[in-house]
C-alpha cells in the first residue's frame, strides 16, 4: 500500500478516475473532448470542417501559341485565411480538383514548363468555396511572352 492509504491502480482504472474527477470539478459535466459512458471512457473528436470542391484547369496562354490555352502539368495551390494551404499535383491534361473547407482562397500554380517552375501563375480572382458545393472552371494561367 502506498503513502496516504492510496493503492496503485491499473492504467485503465486510473484514467476512469481522472475523467470522473474532471467531471466532478466541472459541475458534474464531462469536459470535452473526453466523455464518460457508464464505466468506459470515450474520446470524441471535433467535427471536421464542412468541405466544398474546387475544380479547374492549369495552363499557359500567349507566346508561340498566341491566345490559345495550353495545359500545363505541375502543382496547384489554394491558400486560404489563417494560413490554410491545399495542394494538388496536376497531370498533362491541366485538370485539377481539390476538396477544401468553406472559405475564400487564392489559387496559384507552378510548372516546370513555365520559367523552370520558379514563377507563380495565378487565377484572376479569389475562389469562394461553400460547403457541399462545387466551384467549377477555376483557371490558373501562366502568361507566356
Amino acid at each position: 500500500m502506498a503513502a496516504w492509504g492510496l493503492v496503485p491502480l491499473r492504467p485503465a482504472f486510473a484514467i476512469g478516475i481522472m475523467v470522473l474527477a474532471t467531471a466532478a470539478c466541472s459541475g458534474g459535466k464531462a469536459v470535452s473532448p473526453t466523455t464518460t459512458t457508464g464505466s468506459s471512457v470515450t474520446t470524441t473528436q471535433q467535427p471536421a470542417a464542412p468541405l466544398g470542391t474546387v475544380s479547374g484547369k492549369f495552363g499557359a496562354v500567349g507566346g508561340a501559341s498566341r491566345g490559345r490555352f495550353r495545359p500545363l502539368h505541375g502543382q496547384v495551390t489554394l491558400a486560404g485565411q489563417g494560413g490554410r494551404v491545399f495542394t494538388a499535383n496536376v497531370g498533362g491534361s491541366g485538370n485539377w480538383t481539390l476538396r477544401v473547407p468553406a472559405g475564400d482562397y487564392s489559387a496559384t500554380g507552378r510548372s516546370p514548363e513555365y520559367n523552370s517552375g520558379m514563377a507563380v501563375c495565378r487565377a484572376p480572382r479569389l475562389v469562394s468555396v461553400t460547403a457541399g458545393r462545387t466551384v467549377h472552371n477555376v483557371v490558373i494561367v501562366c502568361e507566356m511572352k
